[in-house]
This record gives C-alpha cells, sequence and structure tokens, in this order.
C-alpha cells in the first residue's frame, strides 16, 4: 500500500518577492525511513545575516535592488526605491563607490506616500551591542523602523531631519534578535520635490571609548614642572577596546600622543597615566585637554575631556631676617642658616623677650614674647612657618641664667684643696649629710661631674674629681648651699 507522504518544514520561510525556499522530509510511515528533499526557487535564499561587521553600498547588483531587499509600499501609488548611478540625484555623486538607493518624487497634485527600503532579515544574538550605521541625503521626511520577528510590528527607532550633503548618522538597536529587519521609510507629503538617497549601509558591533575625566593633576599649590597626568577611560561599545592613541594637550598646544596598550572590556573602565609629565609650575591658570582616538569609534563627543586647573605658587622661604633677645647677647651673631644659638645672663634677669622677624612677611612665627628665666638651663623654640603652609623651620635659643652667688653661705660643709687642679674634698658633719652635689659655670649652665665617690680613708668626706673642667670659677649646689670653687690648670 502507498503511504501519502507529509513534509515538515524546517525553518521560517522570507517571502523576498516571489522566492522561496521550500525544505520538507518525507517520511514513509510505514517503514520509519526517512527520504529527504529540498525544492529551490532562487538560488540566493537569504539566509539571516549573522556575520559582522556588514556592509551595503548598492556596488554589486547592478541597477537592481540587492538580494533579499524588498520595497513595502504602504499606499495604492507605486513609487519606489531605485538604485542609481553617479550623476544622478542631489548630490549627484554616491557617497562611496557609483552606486546608491534614491526614491524621487516632485508632482504638487499627489497626496500623502508612504515607501519602505527593508533589509534582509539579521541575527544579531552574537553582537553585544549592535549598531546601524548609513550616509543619507533628504529633501522628504526620512523616518528609520525596525522589528525583531517576522510577524512583529515595525517599530520606530528615529526620525531624521532633512540635509542636501551626505550625513552620517549611527543609530543603536534595541532588542536584538535572531530575526531582526531593518526599514528606511520615506514620506510623500503632497506637494513639491521630494528626493531621499541612501548609501554605505552597515551593522556592526557598537564602538565608543569615552574620556570620562581627566583625574590628575588638580588645583593645588606649588606645583612642579613635572607633574603626571591621570585619565579615567570607558568602553561604551559592545567589545574591548586595546590599541587606540590618547592625546596630550596643554594650553592648546599638543604635548604628545600615546598608546593605551591595556584592554578595556565591554562596559568597563580603566585608568591610564600618561608617561610624559607636564610644566605647570609657574603661577598661574592651565587647560588640560585629553582625546582618545579609537578606530571605528562612533561617538565623537565624549572623545575628549577638559579640565582648567589653577596652580596657587605660595613662598616656601621659613628663614629669619632677624632674631635677638632684651638681656644678654646671642651666641654666635645671628645669621638666617643658624639655628641654634645661647644667650648667658646674670642671677639678677629673671626673665628675656624673644624678638624675631621672617625673611618672608608672608610667614608666620611662633615662640615669641617675654618669658621667665629658670637659674641654669633654659630653652626656648622659635618656629617659622613659610607661606605655603607645610615649609617649617626651627631656631632654638638655649638661655643660661647664673646662680645666685651671694646664696653662698657658710655651712657645716667644707672644700678642700680650694683652688685645685682636678680633685677636691667634701667634708660633711652628721648634722649636715650631703645629699645631692651640682657644679656650674658662672652662666649658671650645669657641668658634668667626672666621678664623685666616698673617700675610704675619711668618714664622712667625699672626692670629687673635675679634672675635665677648663679653669676657671666654679660654683657648686650642695644640698640647698652654694659654694664656689675656683679650677685651675
Amino acid at each position: 500500500m502507498k503511504t501519502k507522504p507529509t513534509f515538515s518544514v524546517l525553518c521560517k520561510l522570507q517571502h523576498l518577492s516571489k522566492y522561496f525556499l521550500l525544505s520538507a522530509f518525507c517520511f514513509l510511515l510505514s517503514t520509519s525511513n526517512i527520504l529527504a528533499q529540498s525544492i529551490t526557487f532562487d538560488p540566493e535564499y537569504c539566509v539571516p545575516i549573522s556575520i559582522f561587521p556588514w556592509t551595503e553600498g548598492f556596488e554589486d547588483n547592478g541597477l537592481e535592488l540587492p538580494h533579499c531587499w524588498e520595497q513595502q509600499i504602504i499606499n495604492s501609488y507605486t513609487w519606489q526605491w531605485t538604485i542609481v548611478p553617479d550623476s544622478i540625484g542631489t548630490p549627484p555623486t554616491a557617497h562611496g563607490g557609483n552606486y546608491k538607493a534614491r526614491i524621487y518624487l516632485n508632482n504638487a497634485a499627489l497626496p500623502i506616500y508612504r515607501t519602505r527600503l527593508v533589509t534582509p532579515v539579521f541575527d544579531l544574538s552574537q553582537l553585544n551591542t549592535p549598531v546601524l550605521n548609513f550616509w543619507y541625503t533628504q529633501k522628504a521626511p526620512l523616518s528609520i523602523y525596525y522589528k525583531n520577528s517576522s510577524g512583529g510590528e515595525w517599530v520606530l527607532l528615529k526620525a531624521i531631519g532633512g540635509t542636501t550633503n551626505w550625513q552620517e548618522e549611527f543609530l543603536l538597536l534595541p532588542n536584538k534578535s535572531t530575526c531582526y529587519q531593518i526599514a528606511f521609510q520615506a514620506s510623500f507629503n503632497g506637494g513639491g520635490k521630494y528626493e531621499i538617497q541612501l548609501d554605505d549601509i552597515s551593522i556592526m558591533e557598537f564602538v565608543d571609548v569615552e574620556l570620562s575625566a581627566i583625574l590628575a593633576p588638580i588645583s593645588g599649590v606649588n606645583l612642579s614642572n613635572s607633574e603626571p597626568v591621570k585619565v579615567l577611560l570607558k568602553n561604551n561599545g559592545g567589545k574591548p577596546l586595546t590599541e587606540f592613541a590618547l592625546q596630550l594637550e596643554l594650553d592648546g598646544n599638543h604635548i604628545v600622543n600615546e598608546i593605551f596598550t591595556d584592554t578595556i572590556l565591554s562596559l568597563e573602565q580603566a585608568e591610564y597615566t600618561f608617561d610624559t609629565t607636564i610644566d605647570i609650575s609657574a603661577d598661574a591658570t592651565y587647560q588640560i585637554k585629553v582625546t582618545a582616538i579609537a578606530e571605528d569609534d562612533m561617538v565623537s563627543s565624549n572623545n575628549s575631556a577638559t579640565v582648567t586647573i589653577r596652580n596657587f605658587v605660595y613662598n616656601t622661604d621659613a628663614t629669619l631676617s632677624n632674631l635677638s633677645v632684651s638681656e644678654g647677647e646671642l651666641l654666635p651673631e645671628f645669621n638666617s642658616s643658624i639655628f641654634n644659638y645661647s644667650v648667658n645672663v646674670e642671677y639678677c634677669i629673671e626673665e628675656i623677650a624673644i624678638m624675631a622677624t621672617p625673611s618672608d612677611t608672608n610667614a608666620s612665627v611662633g615662640g615669641m614674647g617675654t618669658f621667665s628665666l629658670e637659674v641654669g638651663e633654659n630653652i626656648f623654640t622659635v618656629t617659622v612657618t613659610a607661606e605655603d603652609g607645610t615649609t617649617e623651620l626651627s631656631y632654638t635659643i638655649t638661655t643660661n641664667r647664673s646662680v645666685n652667688v651671694k646664696e653662698v653661705t657658710l655651712s657645716k660643709i667644707y672644700l678642700y684643696p680650694n683652688p685645685t687642679a682636678g680633685e677636691f674634698k667634701v667634708q660633711e658633719f652628721k648634722s649636715s649629710r650631703v645629699q645631692n652635689i651640682e657644679i656650674f659655670d658662672v652662666y649658671g649652665r650645669k657641668q658634668k661631674i667626672k666621678d664623685s665617690k666616698q673617700n675610704e680613708n675619711a668618714e664622712g668626706e667625699i672626692i670629687i674629681d673635675i679634672s675635665h673642667l677648663t679653669a676657671g670659677v666654679y660654683f657648686l649646689r650642695i644640698n640647698a648651699n652654694i659654694m664656689k670653687i675656683i679650677k685651675y690648670e
């Protein structure tokens, strides 16, 4: 018995003019054998285009529409797109090559008409951010539509204004799918001359490098003659970006072009610091501009960033032009590059005033004023902070107030020999046991005792060694008493 074959369509057929492809399986139900048969009515069957970038320049099919393109005449009047050579249209030359798509009408009596030039089907599933790029001229309303399924509705992508010269347009394609088409719709609104021309239509991955910001340098104080320039980059496109140029300008003058060699993934950011530094050391305002130059970049409006910075040059001088005291005199004599001084005053001087003048009038000085003096060593510090607020220098004054010789009293403590060449003895009695011994010069500066020990041969006697001191008059403070000792060579 003969079995009636059953046909199963393997894919949706795209209707383009009068051509079809029919692929079917003939199933022999009784034997489970499968016979495959393809009937092709058009050798240029329109398989969805999935290799990108894709470009149509209308150069390969003479005056006919390219394969898999079609026209949709929305109104009854047959107003059609045609492929024309150079010398026809305004402007007459194609944007690229020798041919272009054109629709034209000059009739004041006709009503409103709409005609769409429809692209082949595209499979955009492999593109991250698909974009449509084309060139056009127009003296009629031009609208771009898309749909993302064979039975879907056309959705307006953009309505474009008029231009008589070739103009480039980039449009991101939303809602990508495996069955995606684009339509260029021309509109005739009645009366007058209408013309639209199209050329070099492409679909590709969106490419856009954005120069988001200049991160450094920023306005500041005492910027240098070798400041680094750091920028923030963003890849707004659908594929990784690498090997593109970055151009640096300062006050309108080209400084350098450097190559960004790292890779920025889609929708990611990266920082870049120029190897070349800039001189912004003068007290002035500067304008820094950086431009990213990437091949096939589709958005020029975000390729550059400009920043204006101000360099405030403040004095770093933190020296003094004068330093003086109200009592005694500075030793050594004041010099702005000498930072340590001593002053010797008599016991009767109970306070001292310190005056200082900065070399730079915008510098600030701390540590001036009138200060009380203790007997012996008194240390005072004068600090100068430069105009820049960070540079600082300190001048130190060590003031030595001498002991009160009149305080030397008779006591039950005796010194001998006095004068001495080095060692002398301190004889104490039970009623005047020695608790502490200190030695000062005539300026009240405490001196170091070389050695101090009990005399093993005499009870209550201490041996003091000052052989290391220079010859002169010294004062011993023993407990609360002051006693004079003379040292000779």
